[in-house]
């Protein structure tokens, strides 16, 4: 005799979900964007010291960074690309996970409705009655397993929504700012040493001129009018008649 409710559990695949749970890149994604946070904040000096702490100033590990900043944008822009490797995995596993939720969600309906309807029976001999009953338990069971599992489903594609959305955040937002500071920052910089170089420029000039002028003036103080020039006579005076 076939047992009830044996074709609605063998349209249930609960090894399916518990796969697709398990191969949901959550953890690697939210690590990816922290290491993205973690490589712009290398570049901030301030930041860059916080991070250290007292002892890695101590031993030198802000230095060591502060050496490194070039890598900060290759080192962003990795993290970036498999951030939306990742990002691109969990959006394809979400999706499966929610059509697998859906898929159990009208098969608890279907169980629902089996027992509902199997209670409300005649009961059968008193021996088959204990066997039927003893199984409406356990589908009661299975039907309450089931449930908590739509909720888990439920709550995992939830939080994937919401690190999806820090990702996007991430990506749209936080990166290009920083890259927009990044540059302006670069510019600044190139400015900085533009000035500063037209400034030596004309400092050295300058006091090229001023030694010229210097030794000129040398020149003339130790061959001087007083020295080699010849006297100026002065006009005799007419003598009286």
């Amino acid at each position: 005799m076939r047992q009830i409710g044996a074709d609605i559990l063998a349209a249930v695949d609960l090894a399916a979900i518990n796969a697709r749970l398990a191969e949901l890149p959550s953890g690697i994604l939210l690590a990816e964007l922290e290491n993205v946070l973690a490589a712009i904040d290398s570049g901030d000096p301030v930041r860059r010291r916080q991070r250290a702490g007292v002892f890695g100033r101590l031993i030198g590990r802000d230095l060591v960074a502060e050496a490194q900043v070039d890598s900060v944008e290759s080192r962003v822009r990795l993290h970036v690309l498999a951030a939306q490797a990742h990002a691109d995995t969990l959006i394809d596993g979400r999706a499966k996970l929610r059509a697998l939720s859906t898929s159990l969600q009208q098969q608890i309906e279907r169980l629902n409705d089996l027992l509902v309807r199997e209670r409300a029976a005649p009961p059968a001999t008193t021996e088959r009655e204990a066997a039927r009953q003893r199984r409406l338990q356990h589908l009661d069971a299975i039907l309450a397993s089931w449930r908590m599992s739509v909720s888990q489903i439920a709550m995992v594609c939830d939080h994937a929504a919401a690190l999806l959305d820090r990702h996007a955040q991430l990506r749209d937002v936080l990166v290009p700012l920083w890259r927009q500071r990044a540059s302006a920052e670069a510019v600044a910089a190139q400015l900085d040493r533009e000035r500063a170089a037209a400034i030596a420029d004309v400092r050295d000039a300058l006091r090229a001129q001023l030694a010229s002028l210097h030794t000129a003036a040398s020149r003339l103080s130790a061959d001087g009018l007083s020295a080699n020039a010849t006297p100026i006579e002065r006009t005799p005076k007419e003598p009286p008649p």
